[in-house]
């Protein structure tokens, strides 16, 4: 048998449940005002009468007080100012019925502003209903201690029939005088009966208001959320893909209208994912799809500040590819084995810098004038780039949260945009490894004959010249036979290098195979390319390479020059003629640039010179 048992209001339907637990708060609330509630409202008024009974006393007293000082001072015989304080005494009244009676230590009543029939008489042996020796009391206690209170039965003003009543005397001791006022208790009892009466029949209203208020509450919420639940269904039941363009309609401005609004933007959000990764899907590059998110963060999130980095694996570190806005100086988004360390963070910022916590996943970083959110591109576990945010202190709390809001949303775009830029990139490094030397780095001749295309029609268009250089590297082979084919190769790794660094970045450095080399500067003028390959044959020339085993060794470089369209039209024909003036250049002593002619087809050279292979 299961020890747990079924609730068994589980299954009610949500306007019951409202009407019960209103029902419950109601009970909770009469029993508040009967346990508490009209316990405490009773003594307060007790005490509110008790104190009224010794502030009417006490202004008594003052008043026997003032005249007793007039007799000090000469002004009054003892006799009339006794006769002016009860005069004065006698007419005070206080609510409700309230008076001040006097008698004095000796238990004679001096005065009594309602029972005149006291004045004068001796009140020894005066008792009450019940026996009780009030006046003889009163005395005692005035005598010990001043002042206090006293109760005992009484009849009201005009009444035969004695009521409980609580009485504060006090002594005036110049004159021996007892000052005393009394309140009924009755009086209490019955505005506490009155206010009984109106409490539970206050709450018997309120709660019949209240019980029929949250049973229509809750029919309005179970309504409602009925539309809710409707419209989820309608969206969730459409055939086939979710439809992303119904929305749940708002009647009222309330929490349930607030979840139909947050519904309505977690579609609208879905749907603006979608629509971003088809836009995505359809870019073929990597730098198109960054060109994209930068406008969509730009344009439709009202992110102006960012910059986007990659891994550069050939040089180990992260190298900036977009930047967007006003960008600061870089901050470490360069040490690939520090991103990595960033995937799994959650961002908290600091007490002070925003009003929130904020919920993005990356690298937070701060300085005087700006803080930073590094957000890491991870594919298989691997972090490929960065997309670092940055944000102005100088703006207040409310615009900073605005962007760190942005960027929260914006994080999921990324997360859409990785897979794709994960794919573009794999497809990049195949390509630039099918169009690569895979020992220099450098492009080869497969990738010389793609945009062979491309750089004829851009020099047309302009106007300008494409200087090829043909480079071969003289005895290169002695290299290999001596220290090695790991030296040769760090050798010619070494000459690619220096290559690059010597001509524009603008220009192209093509690995031809083996020892040679080919160089096409872009857009320069004739004449201009011999100038060039001079310069790049003294460099190699004066250039001590480094080999394995602290190996120094020194090349030079024979250069064939020509030039398109100076030479020919034909792009593939200027390249052989930049060749064919290499080898003229070797036969011609090496380490030198010649510049092709037209004679130099029918110029007739041999294979070897001074006995030796050309190489």
């Amino acid at each position: 048998m299961s020890l747990i048992r079924k609730n068994p209001i589980a299954g009610w339907r949500l306007h019951y449940k409202i009407a019960l637990l209103a029902m419950i708060g109601v009970s909770m609330m009469l029993l508040a005002i009967f346990v508490y509630y009209i316990p405490y409202i009773e003594s307060r008024m007790l005490e509110e009468r008790r104190t009224s009974v010794r502030n009417a006393v006490e202004l008594a007293h003052g008043i026997a007080a003032h005249f007793h000082n007039e007799v000090a001072e000469g002004d009054l015989e003892r006799s009339t100012a006794q006769q002016y304080a009860m005069e004065t005494i006698k007419d005070l009244r206080y609510p409700p019925n309230g008076y001040i009676w006097i008698h004095n230590s000796s238990l004679r009543m001096i005065m009594h502003p309602t029972i005149t029939e006291l004045d004068g008489n001796n009140l020894k042996g005066f008792t009450d209903a019940t026996g009780f020796a009030l006046f003889e009391r009163m005395v005692e206690l005035t005598d010990s201690q001043a002042s206090g209170y006293v109760s005992y039965m009484w009849p009201k003003p005009g009444e035969g029939k004695p009521s409980p009543k609580l009485s504060y005397v006090k002594k005036f001791e110049p004159w021996e005088w007892v000052l005393g006022s009394g309140v009924y208790i009755d009086h209490v009892e019955r505005d506490m009966n009155d206010l009984i009466l109106i409490s539970i029949g206050g709450a018997i209203l309120i709660s019949i208001v209240l019980i029929i208020a949250a049973y229509g509450t809750g029919i309005n919420i179970s309504r409602r959320l009925s539309l809710i639940r409707d419209g989820l269904h309608q969206i969730a039941s459409d055939r086939g893909d979710i439809d992303l363009t119904r929305r749940i309609s708002i009647i009222n401005n309330d929490e349930i209208d607030s979840l139909s609004q947050e519904f309505n933007q977690l579609i609208e959000q879905i749907h603006n994912l979608k629509q971003v990764r088809l836009k995505i899907d359809e870019l073929q590059s990597a730098e198109e799809i960054y060109e994209y998110l930068a406008d969509f963060f730009t344009k439709e999130m009202g992110i102006s500040n960012f910059r986007f980095y990659e891994v550069d694996e050939y040089n180990e570190q992260m190298c900036v590819v977009l930047e967007r806005g006003s960008v600061p100086e870089e901050r470490h988004c360069k040490n690939i084995p520090i991103i990595q360390s960033w995937n799994s963070q959650k961002i908290g910022i600091k007490p002070g810098e925003s009003k929130r916590q904020t919920n993005i996943y990356g690298q937070y970083q701060s300085t005087d004038s700006y803080e930073y959110i590094n957000i890491p591109l991870v594919s298989a576990g691997s972090t490929f780039g960065v997309i670092q945010f940055v944000i102005d202190k100088a703006l207040d709390f409310t615009e900073k949260d605005k962007i760190f809001d942005a960027i929260g949303r914006g994080r999921r775009y990324i997360k859409e945009a990785i897979p794709v830029l994960d794919a573009r990139r794999l497809t990049a490094k195949l390509r630039f490894s099918a169009l690569s030397d895979p020992l220099t780095g450098l492009h080869n001749r497969r990738f010389l004959e793609e945009c062979q295309e491309r750089l004829c029609a851009g020099v047309d268009r302009r106007h300008k010249v494409l200087g090829i250089l043909m480079c071969d590297l003289d005895y290169f082979k002695q290299i290999n036979d001596e220290y090695g084919h790991d030296a040769g190769d760090q050798a010619l790794v070494e000459v690619a290098t220096l290559l690059s660094r010597t001509v524009r970045k603008m220009d192209m450095v093509i690995r031809m195979g083996g020892e040679e080399f080919l160089i096409v500067l872009k857009d320069v003028e004739a004449g201009m390319p011999l100038t060039v390959a001079e310069k790049i044959r003294q460099k190699v020339a004066k250039q001590e390479l480094k080999l394995a085993g602290m190996v120094s060794v020194n090349l030079t470089v024979s250069i064939g020059v020509a030039e398109y369209p100076v030479d020919n039209s034909d792009f593939e024909l200027v390249i052989k003629y930049a060749d064919l003036a290499a080898y003229h250049a070797k036969h011609a002593g090496r380490n030198q640039c010649l510049r092709y002619s037209s004679d130099m087809a029918a110029m007739p050279v041999g294979s070897v010179q001074g006995g030796e292979e050309v190489n």
